[in-house]
């Protein structure tokens, strides 16, 4: 994996990288004991299309023929204003809810790609966000930091394990740490979220993390594995399975460290426009996500995509911290209403 060199900071501004390269998770994940293999070689089919007879048996969930209810929102303990602590829930302008689940000002030990420049440390903030009615599309680099000094930092674009520039379907929730650069000894005050108009800061002195994903704002819509789903255009995208713990298509390029692969088997059927490939995202059942790993070959060809008009089958690798248990398959291209599967 490539180093990564962070700049000095500056004033309001940042990197404008859109690259959806994502790197491990900073804050620790306690592990899970099903659901996710205990390392790459050894896979578990998390959930397989039911009227696939090739498909290999479920080796310890198959899918619902009813997609499981999310908990009511009036579970959410909401705060309405725009300003919070560690672990409020606020309400953005979109209807979408925010929250700050942590803040670590001094990241130990630093990640191996990550290369800090003299008399800088490396702070990281937990965030989630869950789409209200109209959706939402994530922004990592919408979530900046404020130093109690009034120096404005904002995330310098790399890294994060936040799933970068993708629409949220209505429901749908994702988590991930995004980091900023920061002058050794200089204190932070506040977490802040400006998007399009839409702002909500947390103080990161008080409050405390949450110890329950947080619950979105409406239900989501979706389907079973093994549902084809369509698309405006006449085209549909179906996920068949879902295997996580996959092995990497090269035994000596593994994903990298704390992460996994999930590989999904998929049909996609192009209707008048073309189809990406590369859009899916898996979202576990804590709501850290990943996409399609940059890192490895699928039997899908990515920069063919599905011509119009034609179907495409194969394999897609998606990248997910490796302690998370795969709950929601997620399409989401450019010009196309978001599709979700739950596993």
């Amino acid at each position: 994996m490539t180093a990564v060199t962070l700049m000095t900071p500056t004033a309001c501004g940042g990197d404008d990288d859109a690259s959806s390269t994502t790197s491990p998770g900073i804050f620790a994940e306690t592990p899970a004991t099903s659901g996710v293999a205990s390392s790459t070689a050894d896979a578990t089919v998390v959930a397989t299309a039911s009227s696939t007879a090739a498909s290999p048996v479920p080796t310890t969930a198959a899918a619902a023929t009813t997609p499981p209810t999310p908990p009511a929102p009036t579970t959410v303990a909401l705060v309405t204003t725009d300003a919070g602590v560690i672990g409020d829930t606020l309400v953005l302008d979109d209807g979408s809810y925010g929250r700050l689940n942590g803040f670590v000002p001094n990241v130990e030990p630093v990640p191996d790609d990550v290369e800090l420049q003299p008399g800088f440390v490396l702070a990281a903030a937990d965030v989630e966000i869950c789409a209200g009615a109209e959706g939402h599309t994530v922004n990592p680099e919408a979530w900046g930091l404020v130093l109690v000094d009034e120096t404005v930092l904002v995330t310098p674009g790399r890294p994060y394990d936040l799933v970068a520039f993708y629409d949220l379907a209505p429901g749908t929730c994702v988590r991930g740490d995004v980091t900023y650069v920061v002058p050794q000894g200089a204190a932070a005050g506040a977490v802040f979220f400006d998007d399009l108009g839409s702002t909500a800061i947390w103080s990161v002195e008080g409050g405390r993390s949450p110890s329950t994903p947080l619950t979105p704002p409406v239900p989501v819509t979706s389907g079973s594995i093994g549902t084809p789903l369509a698309l405006p255009d006449g085209g549909s995208v179906n996920v068949r399975t879902v295997v996580a713990g996959a092995a990497p298509v090269f035994a000596d390029e593994p994903p990298p460290a704390g992460w996994q692969l999930v590989a999904l088997e998929v049909e996609m059927c192009a209707g008048a426009e073309e189809l990406d490939t590369e859009a899916f995202v898996v979202i576990a059942s804590d709501n850290r996500a990943g996409d399609v790993s940059l890192f490895q070959d699928d039997s899908i060809d990515r920069d063919a995509g599905a011509p119009p008009g034609r179907c495409v089958t194969g394999r897609v690798l998606v990248d997910l911290p490796a302690a998370a248990v795969p709950s929601v398959v997620l399409y989401s291209s450019v010009g196309s209403p978001p599709l979700v599967w739950h596993v």
